[in-house]
């Protein structure tokens, strides 16, 4: 992002007020955002060392979350 669109956007985001409290909108979002890819790195990291651990448990936990369907039975004719 170029510098002037970013001063841009910080300009019209403190003349819309959301910088005002103590935690702010802006800052609720980037706390939000920070919390979701600290908890997709963990089940990352859990899935890792389920899968070295016991590659059968692995399979029963988390492939069945993979859909592998090909079948495009959604598309009629």
């Amino acid at each position: 992002m170029k510098a002037q669109t970013l001063k841009n956007l910080l300009i019209l985001w403190n003349n819309q007020g959301l910088f005002q409290g103590d935690t702010n909108r802006v800052q609720q979002f980037c706390k939000s955002w920070c919390l979701v890819q600290e908890d997709e790195q963990k089940l990352d990291l859990i899935k890792i060392n389920t899968l070295a651990q016991n590659p059968e448990v692995y399979k029963a936990l988390f492939e069945p979350l993979v859909d592998t369907d090909t079948r495009e039975d959604w598309i009629q004719v």
